[in-house]
């Protein structure tokens, strides 16, 4: 057999998946033949599926020496060394690549990636921007591109592309489910509720399709288990979700102030897994009810559930100590104890910061609302200590301290307010008022604003004063009672006709003294001869 025959066999072997016994007749092609790139090329491919990725390194860079002219030969060397860790060399080889043939899409493609990977946002949208000009057919570029807008947080240019990428291929879930986060990110809460409603029937029936490839013989089997315990198994049966878009729908309805159908969503989520998100958002929903003691429950069993997902790690990352102490046995054991301890501070430390200081949070707020502000206290504290410099606590606990009576210590509360922000209205405010009640305890009672004493006289009235005070006090009822009179006259003459009054009209008006006409207010007097 000739080289060429050795080669073809070992091509075909490698692309079925065959890396080993592909490598001997790559072997015997290159003992016949120890001139051609393409030999190499191949066995560096196979060495890399087998993960021997210093040999395979060896086959790319003789490959290249021989023919420098070939992109591809740069391009998979460039996976090579992204394996190995030499990140620098990756984005060498894929420059070159590029520079040689430009009008390839797929290495645009593939440096965007990279640069995506490596948190490059602007530049790789450019090489995808560049791979979708030159291919506009395939999804994949209309989906990448879209995702370096999204990081960007840029979702209104997000949006078209990912539409885009749908119209060319409606079967992956994973691009509707982005345009379903574009418009939540958008605050289009109402668009994002049907499309995070069908990924979770989407996924149900794409793993109803997969379960349909079973045997005949089990087939039979659970024929004749179900007329046995048909009613027991409808109990038993759940409904099946997938739970993270049917937990965001309910986000949205959240949003959208629809609590009632939260509730009914949330529940269904605690039912088949006690997630934190769900419990926190079920006492969200409750919180927002006004529902406070029932919202501390919930929040109570989240903080639950991840100091028990925070211990679970921090188990994990112990069995990794432990398996690196076995394998490097011939160190010290004073090293050893450096390292555990450097790892177990890491590893003590909360992942999940931002979770504990939003409980925190809601349940101080959930004490405030039920007039426990000692509780509410030591939970808006707990929560400060995660981010010491967050204004908004060092506010409510002065407004705790308010509630309480310990003005003092509301009144550092502020004064800290202000140091972090000296425009701070309210804090300002409450300051000032503070600051009168506590001087208006430090005064004596009997003491004026100035700082002069008041002193009551009492004494004991004369007989003559006695007799002018009930003198006065006659006086005054009178003038009392003539006021009372005259103001109902005017009260009777005010009103229409001659009823109010004795008046002695004439004319159309009066029908005599008795004032029983509708004459007019105010009678002419008759001449006295």
């Amino acid at each position: 057999m000739e080289a060429d025959e050795y080669f073809k066999k070992g091509d075909h072997l490698l692309r079925t998946n065959h890396p080993k016994n592909a490598l001997q007749y790559l072997n015997k092609a290159i003992e016949k033949d120890p001139d051609q790139p393409n030999y190499y090329h191949s066995r560096a491919i196979c060495l890399h599926e087998m993960k021997h990725y210093e040999q395979s390194l060896v086959d790319h860079n003789k490959a290249i020496s021989m023919d420098q002219t070939n992109p591809t030969y740069y391009y998979e060397r460039s996976i090579t060394y992204q394996f190995i860790g030499k990140q620098q060399l990756v984005l060498e080889d894929l420059n070159k690549a590029i520079r040689v043939d430009q009008k390839n899409a797929n290495y645009w493609y593939y440096r965007g990636l990279f640069k995506y990977r490596t948190r490059k946002y602007l530049e790789s949208k450019e090489d995808f921007e560049q791979a979708q000009k030159l291919k506009p057919t395939n999804y994949l570029y209309y989906y990448m591109l879209g995702m370096s807008l999204y990081q960007l947080s840029i979702f209104q240019q997000a949006l078209p592309f990912f539409k885009k990428s749908w119209e060319l291929n409606s079967k992956d879930p994973k691009i509707l489910n982005q345009i379903a986060f574009c418009y939540f990110k958008l605050n289009q809460f109402r668009q994002a509720v049907p499309l995070f409603d069908s990924l979770s029937k989407r996924k149900i029936s794409q793993k109803k399709e997969t379960n349909t490839n079973i045997t005949q013989t089990e087939k039979k089997n659970e024929n004749e288990n179900e007329n046995s315990n048909d009613k027991e198994k409808k109990r038993q049966k759940k409904p099946q979700y997938d739970f993270n878009s049917l937990h965001m729908k309910g986000v949205c309805l959240y949003h959208l102030r629809q609590y009632n159908e939260c509730k009914d969503i949330f529940s269904v989520c605690i039912e088949h897994r006690r997630s934190y998100d769900d419990l926190f958002m079920f006492g969200m929903t409750l919180f927002s009810m006004k529902k406070y003691e029932i919202a501390l429950t919930f929040f109570q069993n989240a903080q639950f559930v991840e100091t028990q997902n925070s211990s679970n790690n921090f188990g994990k990352n112990n069995i990794k100590i432990k398996k690196n102490e076995n394998e490097n046995e011939n160190e010290n054991e004073n090293e050893n104890e450096k390292t555990k301890e450097k790892e177990n501070l890491k590893v003590n430390k909360p992942s999940n910061q931002n979770k504990l200081e939003v409980l925190f949070n809601q349940m101080g707020f959930c004490y405030f609302y039920l007039q426990l502000f000692k509780k509410a206290i030591t939970n808006f504290q707990k929560a400060q200590k995660i981010q010491p410099k967050k204004i908004k606590y060092f506010y409510i606990i002065g407004q705790c301290y308010k509630k309480i009576g310990d003005f003092e210590k509301a009144k550092e509360s502020y004064k800290n307010v202000l140091n972090l922000n000296p425009s701070h209205k309210n804090a300002t405010i409450s300051l000032f008022e503070i600051e009168n009640l506590l001087k208006s305890k430090n005064k004596p009672q009997n003491q004026d604003s100035k700082g002069k004493l008041l002193v009551k006289i009492t004494t004991k009235p004369t007989n003559n004063e006695t007799t002018k005070t009930q003198s006065q006090i006659n006086n005054n009822t009178t003038k009392n009672s003539s006021n009372q009179r005259n103001n109902n006259k005017n009260a009777r003459k005010k009103t229409k006709g001659s009823k109010g009054g004795r008046g002695r009209g004439r004319g159309k008006g009066g029908n005599g003294g008795k004032g029983k006409g509708k004459g007019r207010k105010k009678g002419k007097k008759k001449k006295k001869y």
